[in-house]
């Protein structure tokens, strides 16, 4: 159901507790304090925010006429649940109590607190463990902590309200910062596009994330009165994609190691089954699956580039540290994943028919993306040609739609697809999952592998130069002996479509660690963790380290004559104060510790001449450690907001040190 999203943000403490509503929008909205009449709170403009005070009659048009969007822990849920159910002070803080401070499970608590629902929650497009602070961190919002003690009994002051209600604004003000970001507003968008299109609409999913989504969508749990799809657990391997066997292509010592591997991995389903007998559950009799390690084996291709085949994949190794070279072809399968699924039999049958579904969506509304670009370029879009193209496709679109409404009809149907196409294949690998085949799903990223280094074997053999191996695809040169030919008897001979790019040029040193660059030496591509936090724009990747440590790496590895000292002083003097910034989070069973004080585990800091030491502090042993990545230095802590500029006391050296010492990964 398409409904206006709103950003909601709750703070409790023993004796106030306020509930802030936000247009991300138009960053307007309003404030309310359940059971509060009248309090020291004026209407007023704060942050950036246009704020009003909410009655609770107003929040009852929220809750039923919008898209909650929340950024938190599992209490949010709740006490924004009870808040808009005009909940009492002291039952806000017993739940919050029980989550926050007695680590209860939500909706074990007694009696159990009213839950949103239908909200979006943020948390569920991120990489898991990371907390709201180190995101609001990246995107310049304030992360000071609330300086009240929430668990104080002492009633607040008029000015501790105001504090109360100003954390929780900028708390909200951040949030909607996060939302508008077009990273999460294209997750939003492909999420929000797969409900509507594969699970009818439900608001339950969507505070599910997208595994759930792909799962449901799959065994088709969206439907009432009826049990859901269970896929089947292959019990023995093939070795045969589109009747190939693959065993036959691959030398004697990855074969052993396979056939042995595949041995144990079926005797385990046999124990599985006997497991299942004696009464286990079907996740604790999988588990068995999860005690055999995945087979590892190297060899050499020449004798310039060997492989290694493991669980994360074909990867290669070379002698020459750093490679750059010039018109670099890159050929990738595609869809590999859903085309292995699909060919060996992953899912069971009825699992089958839906996933296939996806997959011909997925390529149906490819073609009409393509289509409309195509119609656009030619300065003349026709709904009514368009929509006779869809019914070709298997796509059903009403010729009487403006042509915005044919764009959001066939951008949702690309989002859709990709996500239900994309997704299961974690899943499908991972235990206690509806869709879980160990045998099955291994087997196929394993032929994966397989039919990848057969590509190379082919190139290698006609001339070329195999540069790097990744999931799905090579890059590699010609060397002005190589046509591509080679690739199409590879791709008639799997029965297996596979895409190409050219690649101007590509400097590597690892088949995860490179820049792709164009004709100009602008980056096309920056991959691995030295080089990809060029920008904030996937903020699914946020690093350990500031933007400008891999922006001078990139550019060095560009204009290797460039000393890096200049290429820092570049930098400097763009007078870009989010590039400088560092983020640091304590890790598990450490504190951050600030002038050998305890400080918040998270906080954003520049290196300066002078200024506060920062650390950690390990609380088993009691002794004190460093932050990832930080040098020896000291910093100034700009939790609350970042500065207009640059401070004239930046330490340069301490930030040179650091890029030194990543740049050496290269060097």
């Amino acid at each position: 159901m398409n409904k206006k999203p709103i950003i909601a943000t709750a703070v409790v403490t023993k004796t106030k507790s306020v509930l802030v509503l936000l247009d991300p929008k138009t960053m307007k909205g309003g404030v309310f304090l359940p059971g509060s009449t009248k309090d020291s709170w004026d209407s007023e403009s704060i942050e950036g925010v246009d704020i009003i005070n909410l009655t609770y009659e107003q929040i009852k048009g929220y809750k039923n006429n919008t898209r909650l969007i929340t950024f938190g822990r599992s209490d949010q849920t709740y006490l924004i649940g009870e808040m808009m159910a005009n909940s009492s002070q002291e039952n806000l803080f017993r739940i919050y109590n029980e989550i926050v401070n007695n680590f209860v499970v939500g909706f074990k608590i007694n009696p159990k607190p009213k839950s949103l629902y239908g909200n979006f929650e943020l948390e569920n497009i991120f990489r898991q463990g990371t907390l709201p602070e180190e995101v609001l961190s990246r995107l310049g919002e304030s992360i000071t902590p609330l300086s009240i003690d929430p668990n104080s009994s002492k009633e607040l002051s008029s000015e501790e309200v105001k504090e109360l209600v100003s954390y929780a604004i900028k708390r909200a003000k951040g949030t909607a910062k996060v939302f508008n970001h077009s990273f999460s507003q294209g997750e939003f968008t492909q999420m929000s596009a797969m409900i509507e299109r594969y699970l009818g609409g439900g608001e339950y999913f969507y505070s599910q994330n997208g595994s759930k989504l792909a799962t449901s969508a799959l065994t088709q749990a969206h439907i009432k009165n009826r049990k859901p799809f269970v896929n089947h657990k292959s019990s023995k391997f093939k070795w045969n994609l589109n009747g190939v066997d693959v065993l036959s292509v691959i030398p004697d010592v990855w074969k052993k190691e396979l056939i042995d591997f595949a041995k144990k991995m079926e005797d385990a389903h046999s124990e599985y089954l006997k497991r299942l007998s004696s009464g286990a559950s079907d996740r604790d009799a999988s588990s068995i699956f999860k005690e055999i390690p995945f087979p590892s084996v190297s060899f050499p291709l020449n004798d310039k580039i060997s492989v290694q085949s493991g669980g994360g994949g074909l990867h290669t190794k070379r002698a020459e540290k750093l490679i750059r070279r010039s018109n670099v072809h890159h050929h990738d399968i595609e869809g590999a994943y859903t085309a292995m699924i699909l060919a060996l039999g992953v899912f069971s049958p009825e699992i089958e028919a839906i996933y296939k579904g996806f997959k011909d969506d997925k390529f149906a509304y490819k073609k009409l993306k393509k289509a409309l670009e195509k119609a656009f370029d030619n300065g003349s879009v026709s709904v009514g040609q368009i929509s006779d193209y869809a019914e070709t496709l298997g796509i059903k679109i009403s010729k009487s739609i403006s042509i915005g409404e044919l764009m959001e009809i066939i951008s949702k149907g690309v989002a859709a697809s990709k996500l239900a196409t994309n997704k299961p294949t974690g899943v499908a690998d991972q235990l206690g999952t509806p869709l879980y085949n160990p045998i099955g799903m291994i087997e196929a990223r394993i032929i994966l592998q397989i039919v990848l280094y057969d590509l190379a074997k082919r190139i290698i053999d006609a001339g070329g130069e195999v540069l790097s191996i990744n999931t799905d695809g090579l890059f590699w040169c010609d060397n002005d002996v190589v046509d591509f030919s080679v690739v199409e008897e590879w791709s008639s001979f799997w029965t297996l479509a596979i895409g190409y790019d050219n690649i101007p040029n590509y400097i590597a040193k690892s088949d995860n660690d490179r820049l792709l660059l164009d004709e100009n030496k602008k980056i096309i591509e920056a991959a691995g963790d030295d080089l990809v936090h060029q920008s904030f724009s996937d903020l699914f990747k946020l690093g350990t380290k500031p933007l400008v440590v891999d922006r001078v790496v990139a550019q060095k590895l560009i204009n290797p004559d460039t000393p890096l000292l200049d290429l820092l002083k570049k930098e400097f003097e763009s007078g870009d104060v989010e590039a400088f910034m560092f983020t640091s989070k304590a890790q598990r069973h450490t504190k951050t510790v600030v002038n050998m004080k305890v400080a918040p585990r998270i906080n954003r800091f520049l290196l300066t001449k002078t200024g506060d030491s920062i650390g950690t502090y390990l609380v088993k042993t009691e002794a004190l450690g460093k932050l990832i990545n930080v040098p020896d230095s000291p910093v100034r802590i700009f939790n609350d907001k970042i500065p207009d500029k640059l401070p004239e006391d930046l330490n340069l050296d301490a930030y040179l040190k650091l890029i030194e010492t990543v740049y050496s990964h290269w060097d």
